[in-house]
C-alpha cells in the first residue's frame, strides 16, 4: 500500500493523498495532539495536520526508502511540522501577551496624563483643552479670552513644560 501512495503523490494524483489520509491520519493525529498539547485547539491541530498533508506531497521526493520505512517518514515530518507550528503558537501567544501589556500601560499612561491636565488652574487647563484637544489655534484662543497671543502661547509652554517634568519624574520613579 505504501508503494502505491507514493507512487500516486509522486504522479501528483489526489487518489495518493486520499490514500495518505486513510492510511495515516490517525498516527499523524496522534503525533500532531501529543506535541501542540494544551498549547492548541482543535482548529489547531487539524489546521497542522493540513500542512502536515502538504509536506508530505511536497516533500515525496525526499523519501529514502533504503534508510527509512515510508512510516518513519510520514512520522518524522508530523512531528517536525507540529513543532514548527506549536513554535509559532507560543511566539504568538508571546506577541499577545506583550500588545495586552503595552496596551494596558498605553491606557494608564493616558489616564495620568489626563489626570495631570485636569490638575492644572484655569485658564491653563482651559487654554490647553482648547489647543490640544479641541485644536484650536493660538490667535483664536487669544481673542476669545481677550488674552494677548504671547500669553496664551506662554500658558501652553507652562502647561508643557508641568506635563513634561511630571511624567518624566513618573518615568525615573517607575523605572520605565
Amino acid at each position: 500500500m505504501d508503494n502505491k501512495i507514493i507512487r500516486k503523490i509522486k504522479d501528483r494524483d489526489n487518489m495518493g493523498l486520499n490514500l495518505l489520509i486513510n492510511s495515516y491520519a490517525k498516527n499523524i493525529y496522534y503525533i500532531i495532539s501529543t506535541v501542540i498539547g494544551d498549547n492548541g485547539s482543535q482548529e489547531n491541530i487539524e489546521e497542522c495536520m493540513k500542512n502536515t498533508f502538504s509536506n508530505i506531497w511536497n516533500d515525496i521526493y525526499e523519501i529514502d526508502r533504503e534508510k527509512i520505512s515510508f512510516k518513519t517518514f510520514i512520522l518524522k515530518k508530523s512531528k517536525k511540522t507540529a513543532m514548527e507550528y506549536k513554535s509559532r503558537l507560543e511566539h504568538k501567544d508571546e506577541k499577545q501577551e506583550a500588545v495586552i501589556e503595552e496596551e494596558k500601560n498605553n491606557s494608564e499612561r493616558s489616564k495620568e496624563v489626563v489626570n495631570i491636565i485636569k490638575s492644572f488652574k484655569n485658564p491653563d487647563k482651559t487654554y490647553f483643552y482648547l489647543n490640544y484637544i479641541m485644536n484650536y489655534d493660538i490667535e483664536t484662543i487669544a481673542e476669545k479670552y481677550g488674552e494677548s497671543i504671547s500669553t496664551v502661547q506662554n500658558t501652553l509652554c507652562r502647561c508643557r513644560l508641568k506635563l513634561k517634568n511630571i511624567i518624566e519624574k513618573e518615568v525615573i520613579v517607575d523605572g520605565k
